[in-house]
Parts: C-alpha cells; sequence; structure tokens
C-alpha cells in the first residue's frame, strides 16, 4: 500500500528549444490500467532521444519525459490492452518516481544487477542490438563494421555487441575515447579529429571499405561520411538521429550502382 498519492517528478512545461525541466513534488503517483503495472522508479537513464523531444524536434505529447525506467512492480491490474503507447512521447515517462506499464512488457530484471546500469540497456543497448541484428542478414561473421561514434552512449555499446557477435569492429571517434573502445572489443581504432577516417578504413580493409557502417551519433558529418566509407554492396545502420530535415548525401544513381541497403 502506498502512503501517499503525490511523487516528485521532472516536469516541462512545454517542448521548446532550449526548454529545461522543473522538479515538481505535487505529482499525482498514476493508477494503472488493465493490463498495466504500477513502477516505483529506482533508475532512469536519460536517452538523447529525449533531449529531442524535450527540445521540441520531435513528438512529445506529455509533460514527463524518459523511457528507460528501472524499479519494482507496486501494484498490477491484469487483462490485456490493445493500444500503445510511447513513454516520454504520448503518455508520462520515466523521469518521475512511479510510472506504470503494460504488464506485457514489463521485463524481469535479475536481481543483483545495478538499477543505473540496466537502465540505458532498455533503450541504448536494445538499439544497437537491433542494429547488429539487422546488418546480420547481410554481412558475417568475420566481416568489418565502422562505428561511428564508438566512444559514446551508444557507440561502445554498440562495440560490444558487434565485437562479441563476431565482427571486426573499427572504432571512430576522437583520442579520448580510444581506451573505451578498445576495452569494449574494438579490433581498430581511428581518431577522427588526428586521422583520416576515409584513408584508414580503405587501409584497414583491403582499399575497398568496411562492409557495413553504423552510426551511432547524431552528427551529419558522420552520415555525410559513410558513402566514402562502404564497399560495393555495403550495409549502412542508421542508429544516431541529426536534425530531422537532414538527408544522406548520396543519389539514388550510386545506391543503383553500388548496391547498399540501409538498415533503420
Amino acid at each position: 500500500m502506498l502512503l501517499t498519492n503525490t511523487q516528485t517528478a521532472a516536469w516541462l512545461d512545454h517542448p521548446h528549444h532550449g526548454a529545461t525541466l522543473t522538479l515538481r513534488n505535487d505529482i499525482l503517483i498514476p493508477e494503472p490500467s488493465e493490463g498495466e503495472v504500477l513502477v516505483k522508479l529506482e533508475c532512469s537513464g536519460f536517452c538523447h532521444s529525449d533531449v529531442h523531444s524535450i527540445y521540441g524536434e520531435t513528438p512529445m505529447e506529455t509533460n514527463i519525459a524518459g523511457h528507460e525506467g528501472v524499479g519494482r512492480v507496486v501494484k498490477l491490474r491484469y487483462v490485456h490492452c490493445p493500444h500503445q503507447n510511447n513513454s516520454g512521447r504520448n503518455v508520462p515517462g520515466t523521469f518521475q518516481q512511479y510510472v506504470v506499464s503494460p504488464l506485457k512488457y514489463t521485463t524481469i530484471v535479475p536481481e543483483g544487477l545495478e538499477p543505473e546500469i540496466v537502465a540505458p540497456l532498455l533503450c541504448a543497448g536494445v538499439t544497437v542490438y537491433a542494429g547488429v541484428t539487422q546488418a546480420s542478414k547481410f554481412i558475417k561473421q568475420g566481416d568489418s563494421i565502422v562505428i561511428l561514434g564508438a566512444g559514446g552512449g551508444l557507440g561502445h555499446l554498440a562495440v560490444q555487441v558487434a565485437s562479441v557477435s563476431g565482427y571486426r569492429v573499427i572504432a571512430v571517434d576522437s583520442g579520448d575515447k580510444a581506451d573505451v573502445c578498445i576495452t569494449s572489443g574494438a579490433a581498430e581504432f581511428v581518431d577522427f579529429l588526428k586521422q583520416d577516417v576515409e584513408q584508414t578504413v580503405k587501409g584497414l580493409t583491403g582499399g575497398i571499405g568496411a562492409h557495413a557502417v553504423m552510426v551511432t551519433a547524431g552528427s551529419e558529418k558522420a552520415y555525410e561520411s559513410v558513402p566514402k566509407l562502404l564497399r560495393n554492396l555495403g550495409v549502412l545502420v542508421c542508429v544516431g538521429i541529426p536534425r530531422l530535415d537532414f538527408h544522406v548525401p548520396i543519389s539514388p544513381f550510386e545506391i543503383i550502382v553500388r548496391g547498399e541497403p540501409s538498415c533503420p
């Protein structure tokens, strides 16, 4: 039984560029509907896609962002709910103490795992795992995969997933990220601030480019470099989100000639 009906949450009045969150202690604890559970959160990750939503760059129809929550179920109501809601987008997210979640999609986390370690895996980890899985439809173990932004929150997880999946990872980031990339399993590291990324990647791949490139950074320059890093029939995996009106500079003719598939 809950001892109060209010909680603390990071509140957003309305999305706009430069918006800030306000800690409020008067937010009502939500009641789970049929097919949902009430979770008392212990930790929430802060995904870069939350920034896009808070700044009004992607749709947000709630005042509480967040979708990387870990906690304990304190109340539940059975029965399947047929409608999909997205945490932090159209229903209140995990930037609060309590959140309701569909029972069907609430994952049991083994005891002993720290919530602050698990929370980012529920978005960043799953996202890069899905990206590597999509790429695996076109490449095989031992093939090369360039990861742009490899030392970042998404990137270092992508390096781990790709390397344990049997791919030869070429990590690209600034020099201060070299250690985390190599420790995460990268076979090679390229410092984009000091090295010519295209020439270095070509030198590491027999002069013809990588089998796949995964962009984990929301950098337009990273996406602009992709066509020069891929071999013919190479695979582009899009993970990082740049500004929404940006388009990868490659012509339909080049896609046809080079046969480059892409994976969202």
